[in-house]
Order: structure tokens, then sequence, then C-alpha cells
């Protein structure tokens, strides 16, 4: 038990992101975005993170918050507000490094308006907004309200990470290799998951982790 609350896998742990897991994806009827919309808006978080110098887990946080985020409005987020929101939920999980990502103003403005004429180029014809400092932190309070302030949603990334720490703690020393190379081959087929289509609530992050592991 205590090695399982050393390497942040222990039971309570798992209880507790199953109840997070519960309340973020709760029966719905509600549509999410298109899909080539959503994998546009994705990858543009992806650039924005790894611009940012975040930890590549937190492009998978950022993605599983759109999705519950779009689950709260029915249709998804509107496509005029996708933009800011992204970058806004992007900038959420940057803050928790750093309180100050006014450097990166400049790269946020241009690279949303960027994601505006992608959407445009798809046919779907969206209203470029007022791209300031200001619209975005307006734009994630909003968010932070809609998610109902639980931003620590995990991700498929997430519990891959625990199920195979948890797999090397009651395994033998001798399949660590192993268990080393099913880490390797689900994170390499995760990013393609997340970007084929939404986390819902018959397909949550845990669901899609174990049918990745197994």
């Amino acid at each position: 038990m205590d090695q399982l609350e050393a390497r942040g896998a222990h039971d309570e742990l798992v209880q507790h992101w199953d109840s997070i897991e519960k309340h973020a994806f709760p029966n719905t009827t509600s549509h999410s975005l298109p899909l080539q919309v959503r994998r546009a808006t994705l990858r543009f978080m992806r650039f924005l993170a790894d611009a940012m110098d975040l930890v590549p887990s937190a492009w998978f946080r950022a993605a599983v918050l759109l999705d519950v985020a779009c689950l709260k409005v029915d249709g998804g987020l509107p496509l005029k507000d996708l933009p800011i929101a992204a970058a806004a939920l992007v900038v959420l999980i940057k803050k928790e490094d750093t309180a100050d990502f006014s450097t990166y103003g400049p790269h946020l403005q241009a690279q949303i308006l960027q994601l505006h004429g992608c959407f445009n180029t798809l046919g779907y014809e969206v209203e470029n907004q007022e791209i300031t400092l200001n619209s975005i932190h307006r734009q994630e309070l909003a968010l932070m309200d809609l998610l109902s302030w639980q931003v620590n949603v995990p991700s498929i990334e997430s519990w891959l990470s625990v199920f195979c720490s948890r797999l090397m703690l009651m395994s033998d020393p001798a399949l660590f290799p192993c268990i080393q190379w099913v880490w390797r081959f689900c994170m390499m087929h995760a990013e393609p998951f997340v970007l084929v289509g939404p986390a819902w609530p018959t397909l949550t992050p845990r669901n899609a982790a174990q049918g990745l592991i197994v």
C-alpha cells in the first residue's frame, strides 16, 4: 500500500478519480462538436501546449476538459467562442506552473486567429471575436464556472499511468520490461485515439485506457 501511495497509484486515488468521472460524464443527450472541428481544435491545443513548454500529459488533460465542457452545452461550445476557449483551457493548465502568461499574449492571439481561419476553410463560417488577454481571462472564468471549478478530470494518459504503475508494483521485476513495453504501446495509440472522437459517458477516459491496456 505504501508503495502504491508513493507512486500515486493508491486505491483512494482511483476511487476519487472514478467519482470525478461520474460527475464529469453524466448520462446526457448533448451532442459534441463536429469531428473535424474538434480534431482541428485539439491540434491547435497541442501546438499551444508545446509552445508553452508544458509536459506531454498536459495536452491530454486539456483534451478531456474540452470534451467535458462540450457535454455541458447542447451542440458543444459555440464555434465563435471555441478558439478562445481552447486557448483558455491550455492557459488554465499553464497557470499551474506560473500565473504569468502575458509573454504568450501576441503568440496566442495570432494562433487563435489561425484557428478561426481553419474553421472557415472547413466550411464553418465563424465570426472573429475580439482577442485580448482580457477576453482569454473572461473565457477562463466562464469555463471554470461551466466545469464547476473541477479542472482535474483524469485523462486517458492519467489512467494509463496509474494502471501501469499498479501493474509494476504487483508484478515480478522480471516482467518490468514487458510492462514498460505495454506503456509505450498504449501511449503511442492514446493520442490518435483521443483525436478520433470525444470522451463520452459510455466511453470515459478510464474505459478508453482499459481498452488500450488489455
